[in-house]
């Protein structure tokens, strides 16, 4: 930064201070402004997530990235992260589970908290909030049934 922006970035911060506002947090929230202008696509977003998650050893990365592919990135590939709502998420954790996979619907609902907590968590896509914080898999999916299944004496 050279002298004269300097000036002009101090003669901004003069005139917020003067309505009131403080210089830090309208910085902030230009800068999130910003990000969300660029239009983070959900693959964009996706694509680092599974880098991320790669570079970490989880251990089911591959089965992670097969399964968020599957039904998340190939119905919102080019949507803007920040334009995905719970609804949307709903539909289809519920389309999974109209196909009789509760199992996997309750995995996938996982897996989606997990990539937005990782988006909000690293800042660089201007997300503050995740669909997914008020989906509850019990009340979206149901309640895990337990299996009472006892090996017959044959089996034994």
């Amino acid at each position: 930064m050279n002298v004269e922006q300097a000036r002009d970035k101090a003669r901004k911060w003069h005139a917020l201070l003067a309505k009131g506002i403080d210089p830090e947090w309208q910085d902030e929230q230009d800068r999130l402004a910003a990000l969300r202008s660029q239009q983070h696509t959900f693959l964009s977003v996706a694509e680092a997530y599974f880098a991320h998650i790669k570079a970490e050893g989880f251990t089911k990365a591959k089965v992670h990235e097969r399964e968020i592919r599957k039904e998340f990135v190939s119905k919102w590939s080019a949507r803007p992260i920040h334009n995905i709502t719970q609804h949307d998420l709903a539909a289809v954790i519920n389309s999974i589970k109209q196909r009789g996979a509760l199992g996997q619907a309750r995995e996938l609902l996982g897996r989606a908290k997990s990539l937005w907590r990782w988006a909000i968590g690293c800042g660089a896509y201007g997300l503050t909030a995740s669909p997914a914080d008020r989906l509850g898999t019990k009340a979206l999916v149901g309640s895990k049934k337990s299996r009472s299944r006892v090996l017959s004496d044959d089996e034994f």
